[in-house]
């Protein structure tokens, strides 16, 4: 785990944006060491049935399967209180049938095509971690 999810003070709103540079390092690694796999870094929403069960923009990891679909790779997950995991390894179908749907708007497979706020606090949280 990168991080430990942020637990606010006073009643303040539940911290994000973790999800981004912690998606994108693990894409980097992943990308690295498994260099004939195919993955992407995916931005959109998680819901449960029809409620969103992360609030607003998330990211996670997609490892592309030849001819098996797809496999989302969520190591923030638990910046829902409605997931149980804290990381999904898991296929998007088969979180589908359970009605956990991982709805990505924006499918990233090039550092040009990522963001440049999350590759640079990918960066942050790299050099605070070595």
């Amino acid at each position: 785990m990168l991080y430990e999810k942020f637990e606010p003070t006073s009643g303040a709103k539940k911290s994000a944006g973790y999800c981004g540079p912690s998606s994108v390092l693990l894409w980097e690694e992943l990308k690295e060491l498994f260099p004939d796999e195919e993955f992407s870094v995916a931005v959109g929403r998680v819901y449960g049935g029809s409620a969103e069960w992360i609030t607003g923009k998330h990211v996670w990891v997609v490892w592309h399967q030849k001819l098996k679909g797809a496999i989302v790779i969520d190591i923030t997950a638990d910046q829902s209180r409605k997931i149980k995991n804290k990381v999904i390894v898991e296929n998007i179908d088969k979180l589908a049938s359970r009605g956990v749907n991982y709805i990505a708007y924006k499918l990233a497979d090039s550092p040009e095509k990522i963001n440049e706020s999350p590759k640079r606090r990918a960066r942050l949280l790299k050099s605070r971690l070595c």
